[in-house]
């Protein structure tokens, strides 16, 4: 299967609006959404990546913060479902949440704050159940991930994201989830 796919990167501004050529993020989606839909049959879909870069963050002037006027902004119906420190000594860690039938869209926020890469699964019904996908985020990187769930009458709510370090060393850093009607309201 071939899916074309579309990469935004995001760079640092400085004060007086010329670009910095320090990348603080890569935003990956695919092109055609619905056909990777019709491929997939059924299952849960990726829909975006977002990876983050922590260690070009500066605290010094020289980043520029954007005013955003907020009237035409809605606020968001979704719910925050899983917000933990990944603390587990033993280098692995697995969090359970559950969709509903009318909150399928997901979205995995993982912050290693540690000096290993870690190993990424996401799962449907157990910890060790078919796998939906897997990824790594890079030692002091950030990912963000968004997919559309799959809820019938005959598939699983659960969804279990199973975090190890590669070499098995303590985790350290945190697990988001937040789960919605639709994509647009976890962005």
């Amino acid at each position: 299967m071939v899916v074309s796919l579309i990469s935004i990167n995001v760079y640092a501004t400085s004060k007086d609006g010329i670009m910095i050529d320090k990348l603080l993020r890569t935003e990956i989606e695919p092109l055609n959404v619905n056909e990777l839909r019709a491929l997939n049959a059924g299952k849960d879909i990726c829909i975006k990546t977002i990876e983050e870069d922590l260690s070009n963050l500066q605290n010094d002037e020289s980043f520029y913060t954007v005013n955003v006027d907020t009237d035409d902004i809605s606020l968001m119906a979704s719910e925050k479902v899983i917000d933990k420190s990944l603390t587990d000594s033993d280098g692995s860690q697995s969090v359970r949440f559950d969709l509903t039938s009318d909150m399928t869209y997901y979205k995995v926020w993982i912050d290693n704050t540690s000096s290993r890469k870690y190993n990424v699964t996401i799962t449907y019904k157990t910890s060790t159940g078919d796998v939906i996908e897997e990824f790594t985020v890079d030692a002091g990187k950030r990912v963000t991930k968004y997919y559309e769930g799959k809820v019938g009458l005959f598939s699983s709510k659960t969804r279990y994201v199973n975090i190890t370090s590669t070499d098995g060393s303590a985790l350290s850093g945190t697990i988001a989830v937040r789960i919605a009607s639709t994509l647009g309201e976890l962005q």
